[in-house]
């Protein structure tokens, strides 16, 4: 008891204090950014931190030292390690450019022969005929059909009663057995169908969007049924369209587009649009909606590739919703009927 009256050391959370008879001559606190060393009553303080010392008297700062070796190694050691990790991480996606880079490789050598199959055959061969290009708006259920048109259907359009496809394209197969088996069997012997590819980079980042994470690839079992002919897809969404589809994926932008670069191949002298509605919904009733207002920019885009490349293809928009003023408008009375007096007013006919 005798020696702890003498001497005397406590210690509490990682600070200690040393008395002696009592009286503290020392203690050591630990403020995060620095150490401070106190003595004889905090007559004389010493403040530690990582690079520098600083020395107090009667609280006031007398003198500092600066431990420049030590800030220069731990300096160094810590470019090295933002060194290792910067190296580490060039070297992951210098990794993954090489296998992306490879796989869109992989993708174009096979499109190479797949497409001359698959699209060969038709370039030019709408050559002076009108095409009518269908896809699934809640406008395509008032087009009334018209005579000596090549008809040109995206997905479900084969549920139309009021049309008969010649050609329909298919490439997202997210929707339920019914409507696959309807795709699968649609016209068979009158209406030739293509299925498109997509190959493993593109479908590994549709499943990461929330855009297009319901893409599902279509089984070999139904291409084989439907007698289908196939063609590739983009590896990503890039913004571009293929100058010439026998050679290059098709754009990967909706199945509609995909539809359409056909068309223009085939070189038709006049193409309507049917459906194309940039909109909400369909014409038929669906637990899926979305909403695909983005793809007017994409129309846009496919104006003005005409504009260079096809300028002798005139595109008529059929009671046009999103696209309305893009390209030349009409309209049918039974589409103008269902309006109201106010959406009327909003259109000129």
């Amino acid at each position: 008891m005798l020696f702890r009256f003498i001497y005397k050391k406590k210690e509490e959370n990682g600070n200690t204090k040393t008395y002696i008879l009592g009286i503290p001559v020392n203690a050591k606190t630990n403020r995060g950014t620095f150490i401070k060393y106190s003595y004889l009553f905090s007559i004389f303080q010493l403040w530690a931190y990582d690079y520098k010392v600083e020395y107090y008297l009667f609280k006031i700062k007398v003198y500092q030292k600066f431990l420049m070796e030590k800030y220069l190694i731990e300096n160094q050691r810590k470019q090295d390690v933002i060194m290792d990790i910067l190296n580490n991480k060039l070297e992951l996606i210098k990794n993954e450019i090489i296998i992306k880079n490879n796989a869109k490789v992989k993708t174009l050598i096979q499109c190479q022969q797949l497409h001359k199959e698959t699209f060969g055959i038709y370039k030019n061969s709408f050559k002076g005929k009108d095409v009518v290009l269908v896809a699934s708006g809640p406008t395509a259920k008032f087009h009334k059909a018209k005579d000596d048109v090549i008809y040109v259907g995206v997905n479900n359009a084969c549920l139309l009663d009021n049309v008969k496809l010649d050609y329909l394209f298919c490439q997202d197969f997210y929707m339920n057995e019914e409507k696959k088996n309807a795709i699968v069997n649609y016209r068979k012997g009158f209406c030739q169908k293509f299925f498109g590819r997509i190959p493993d980079l593109r479908y590994e980042n549709c499943l990461k969007s929330n855009e297009a994470k319901h893409v599902r690839r279509c089984p070999k079992k139904l291409i084989i049924e439907a007698n289908a002919k196939e063609y590739y897809i983009q590896d990503e969404y890039e913004n571009s369209f293929a100058l010439d589809i026998e050679k290059e994926p098709l754009t990967p932008s909706g199945i509609v587009f995909s539809a359409m670069q056909f068309i223009l191949h085939a070189h038709p002298k006049r193409i309507y649009l049917v459906g194309c509605d940039c909109s909400s919904g369909f014409f038929y009733k669906s637990d899926i909606t979305f909403d695909v207002t983005y793809q007017i920019n994409t129309w846009k885009r496919v104006k003005k590739y005409m504009e260079h490349l096809y300028p002798d293809i005139e595109v008529i928009s059929l009671n046009p919703v999103g696209l309305r003023g893009l390209f030349r408008d009409e309209y049918s009375e039974n589409y103008l009927e269902s309006l109201s007096e106010e959406e009327r007013s909003c259109i000129s006919v």
